[in-house]
């Protein structure tokens, strides 16, 4: 019988070795950079966000209190002069609700036009990227709803 030789390898190394540890610590280390960069411009636009809405929720309330004042002028006829109507209607919106100076934005009330009280709201919202700031603006017209009831 012949006897059979068992070749047998030779044990090698077991485990990783120092730069294969390291290339993967490198490796993960820009992963968990590139993570924490996604985060805090995810955490930046919620934050821009909730300050758009809230502007946004504030101007919103302006109009409707504006749409209130110029609701309860009905069967007013002093706006019906010759100063014009928008011009009594601003000066009842001037007088009833004046824009706080606490506010971030601005409020414009424009009565050139006779029959039409353009009201104009201006405010800052920081850029998404940060890099600066843009001015918004919202354009409201109102044909006074009194003038309706003035004489011909």
């Amino acid at each position: 019988m012949k006897r059979r030789r068992h070749l047998r390898k030779p044990k090698t190394a077991s485990g990783f070795s120092l730069v294969e540890v390291l290339i993967a610590a490198i490796i993960l280390f820009i992963m968990l950079l590139s993570a924490n960069k996604a985060l805090l411009l995810g955490m930046a636009g919620t934050r821009q966000g909730a300050s758009r809405t809230t502007l946004e929720s504030e101007i919103l309330n302006d109009i409707e209190i504006i749409q209130g004042i110029d609701s309860s002028l009905s069967g007013d006829l002093n706006g019906c002069g010759s100063v014009g109507g928008s011009t009594y209607l601003k000066t009842q919106v001037e007088s009833l609700n004046p824009v706080s100076t606490d506010r971030t934005w601005q409020r414009n009330l424009d009565n050139t036009e006779p029959t039409i009280l353009t009201i104009t709201y201006s405010f800052e919202i920081p850029e998404a990227t940060g890099i600066g700031t843009g001015i918004e603006k919202r354009v409201l017209e109102i044909n006074p709803s009194f003038l309706t009831e003035c004489p011909t």
